[in-house]
C-alpha cells in the first residue's frame, strides 16, 4: 500500500445575496468558462476562514462575514488527499471589482432552479469540487455552525 503526505485544502464561500439566490462567478475560456462558488487553495499559515475571505475577496472585491459550514467534502484522487470545506456567508462590504479580469469572466445570482440547469447542463466549474456543493444548497442539506470548526 501507499500512502502520500501530500493534501490539498480549499475553501468555498456560498454567498447569499437575495433569499434563495446565490452568487456565483464564471471562470474564463482558458478554465472552460464554468460556474462556481469564489474558492481556492488554503495558503500556509492563513486559517479556513481567512482563506474564504480572502478568496472571496479576490474574485468577487466583496468583504463577507461567514455565517456557517455547509460541508466538508473528501474529493477524489490518488496523487494527494483533497478536501474542500465550503462555507455560507454574507456580504457586509465591497471592494472595487472590474469584470472580465484574468480569471474571473463575471459573476451574478442564481435561483436553486438555475443552479439545477448549470448541474444538468455540466457548466459546473470544478464539478468534483462544485457538484455535491451546489447539489446541497438546491436540496437544502441543513449548514453547520462555524463553531464544528476548531
Amino acid at each position: 500500500m501507499t500512502t502520500s503526505s501530500a493534501a490539498s485544502i480549499s475553501v468555498a464561500v456560498l454567498i447569499e445575496e437575495q433569499p434563495g439566490e446565490i452568487l456565483l462567478v464564471q471562470q474564463g475560456p482558458a478554465k472552460g468558462s464554468g460556474w462556481g462558488p469564489p474558492a481556492g487553495h488554503v495558503e500556509l499559515g492563513e486559517t479556513l476562514q481567512e482563506a474564504a475571505r480572502r478568496e472571496t475577496r479576490e474574485e468577487t472585491g466583496y468583504e463577507v462575514k461567514l455565517t456557517g459550514v455547509v460541508g466538508i467534502y473528501q474529493l477524489p484522487g490518488s496523487e494527494k488527499i483533497r478536501f474542500a470545506v465550503v462555507f455560507s456567508a454574507r456580504v457586509i462590504g465591497k471592494a472595487p471589482y472590474t469584470e472580465g479580469g484574468e480569471v474571473i469572466q463575471q459573476m451574478r445570482g442564481f435561483t436553486s432552479e438555475e443552479v439545477k440547469r448549470l448541474l444538468e447542463e455540466c457548466q459546473v466549474y470544478k464539478p468534483e469540487y462544485n457538484q455535491l456543493t451546489l447539489s446541497d444548497w438546491v436540496d437544502g442539506v441543513p449548514m453547520y455552525s462555524l463553531e464544528v470548526l476548531r
